[in-house]
């Protein structure tokens, strides 16, 4: 049997790691019980909103704040108004009618399925 040592910056990194876990398992519980007192958008909006606040705030107190090129801003709001904010919504829609573990896989589950789909598109579409 292998003794492994771990060190300070270990220790910190796997500590983090099960924070991380945690909060994402207690975040879908935490939503479904948000959707029970606001509407599934305004409760995706309001998220959003609160965290891009809080990022704002974050990046430009350590100076690193840095807005894409003006050419880059259409792709910038099309793809997080599907990406981000339609998953959000969707997901939060989901948890009125599902319990959140199972909402959880689904929507974790989503890569699974999307690869075949694609790859099935994918083959009618050269034949």
């Amino acid at each position: 049997m292998t003794v492994v040592k771990l060190n300070a910056r270990d220790i910190y990194h796997r500590s983090l790691l099960v924070l991380l876990v945690l909060t994402w398992a207690i975040s879908w519980p935490v939503i479904k019980v948000g959707v029970a007192t606001v509407s599934p958008i305004w409760f995706g909006c309001l998220r959003y909103l609160i965290a891009a606040f809080c990022l704002f705030a974050l990046v430009s107190a350590r100076g690193e704040l840095a807005l894409p090129p003006r050419l880059d801003w259409p792709l910038v709001v099309v793809s997080g108004t599907l990406q981000m904010g339609a998953y959000s919504a969707l997901t939060a829609l989901a948890l009125t009618v599902l319990p959140p573990g199972r909402a959880s896989v689904l929507a974790f589950s989503t890569p699974i399925w999307v690869m075949p789909l694609g790859a099935s598109r994918s083959w009618n579409w050269k034949s």
